[in-house]
């Protein structure tokens, strides 16, 4: 009765040693695994160094850009030499020319209403107001010297005709920041009495 004691003694005392082979084989797997590490890290950090070394000889280094001899406040609008020139009609533009920003633009400002009073009706006489803006007439402004941009104010309803939101059937569909109430530019009929409006304008009176 006792040799089933003494096999499973036995069996157990076996196992032992595998077990332990098996431990120190992990073992040694790992401390392979962090040798291989730590050596690659000693390579990237001699790489480093080597790099380093190599550009503080003056080889291969970025250009250094020198800095101004005499800065100047303000802002400057120049170009380097090397760069091509704008083209005919291309820059900066704003309200009002200012040549010594290079802004040589200016603008023509007028709205739908004053340009278009009435149906079928169009006008470079009247005068026009929008933003707090108020706008001579069309045949004023070109009365001017150089050259221009022209903005044509449509979509708020102090800006479009009168006759639009009878015709049309709309209303204004919201405000926007300075509490300008706004039509639908993107209703069928409003936009097309609109490009009317600016057929006469680019084409007909144009011409």
């Amino acid at each position: 009765f006792d040799e089933p004691e003494i096999y499973s003694s036995a069996t157990s005392f076996y196992r032992s040693p595998s077990s332990k082979m098996m431990l120190k084989e992990r073992c040694t797997i790992v401390m392979m695994f962090l040798l291989s590490f730590f050596f690659v890290y000693l390579f990237v950090a001699a790489s480093d160094c080597a790099a380093s070394s190599f550009s503080s000889q003056g080889q291969r280094q970025p250009r250094q850009v020198s800095p101004l001899s005499s800065p100047v406040l303000g802002d400057d609008w120049s170009m380097p030499s090397w760069v091509r020139q704008p083209f005919e009609y291309s820059g900066f533009f704003s309200e009002s020319a200012s040549p010594a920003y290079h802004v040589n633009t200016s603008v023509i400002d007028v709205t739908w209403r004053q340009l278009n009073p009435s149906a079928g009706v169009y006008s470079d006489t009247n005068t026009g107001a929008a933003q707090g803006m108020t706008f001579p007439s069309l045949r004023t402004y070109l009365q001017g010297n150089g050259p221009f941009w022209m903005r044509v104010w449509i979509s708020g309803v102090d800006w479009a005709p009168t006759y639009i939101t009878s015709l049309c059937g709309v209303s204004s569909i919201g405000q926007d920041d300075d509490g300008q109430d706004h039509l639908p530019i993107w209703n069928e009929c409003l936009w097309a009495e609109a490009m009317k409006m600016y057929e006469w304008v680019f084409i007909t009176y144009n011409n």
